[in-house]
């Protein structure tokens, strides 16, 4: 199936294969919004959320877990899906580390 918007962890300028960074690819137009976390503070494989049930392609949010090194901690960001540059939503603090690839992905179906 033809997508239009595609969202992942990346690398950015981190050289120790950590990541360090969420993309969002628009296919359609090939390029791309960086969303650079600060060193020490790596994001997971972002989720996308939609807006609502029948949201157009691309409406919603994208959640990760975000691990900050240096206090050993996790916090959820939640950002708008086409704005991923912006500052985030909101930020939900969590009093512990979540170890990375934990985040469990759902499914949500679409109805026509």
């Amino acid at each position: 199936m033809p997508y239009r918007h595609g969202f992942a962890a990346a690398c950015a300028k981190s050289t120790d294969l950590e990541f360090d960074a969420i993309v969002h690819y628009d296919l359609a137009t090939k390029s791309q919004t960086i969303r650079e976390f600060d060193s020490g503070n790596t994001p997971c494989e972002p989720i996308f959320v939609p807006r609502h049930l029948n949201s157009e392609e691309g409406d919603g949010f994208i959640l990760t877990i975000v691990y900050h090194k240096q206090n050993n901690t996790s916090d959820i960001y939640i950002l708008d899906a086409m704005n991923v540059k912006e500052e985030p939503l909101a930020i939900l603090q969590l009093p512990h580390r979540i170890p990375n690839g934990s985040m469990e992905i759902g499914t949500i179906t679409r109805n026509k």
